[in-house]
């Protein structure tokens, strides 16, 4: 089994959720943010089904369902705003 994300308006669309990434940053001595010492980033955690994620077509809650199989084979069509 796997779990997916659907939006329970049936958009079949790509969600907003939150991840985690690592950045280098210039600081000051206090350890406050100055600027980005690059552009690369690293995620350190990948999005989780606790989140929240929002449908990006329509606005709504994303709810996850359990599918079978490893989910590999289930597309999501692209829709944006």
């Amino acid at each position: 089994m796997a779990t997916k994300m659907v939006c329970p308006n049936g958009c079949n669309a790509y969600f907003s959720t939150i991840a985690h990434i690592a950045q280098d940053w210039i600081v000051d001595a206090f350890g406050n943010f100055v600027g980005s010492a690059n552009d690369s980033t690293v995620v350190t955690h990948n999005p989780h089904f606790g989140n929240l994620w929002t449908c990006m077509k329509c606005g709504a809650e994303g709810q996850p369902k359990d599918i079978p199989g490893d989910g590999s084979d289930n597309p999501t069509e692209i829709i944006a705003g």
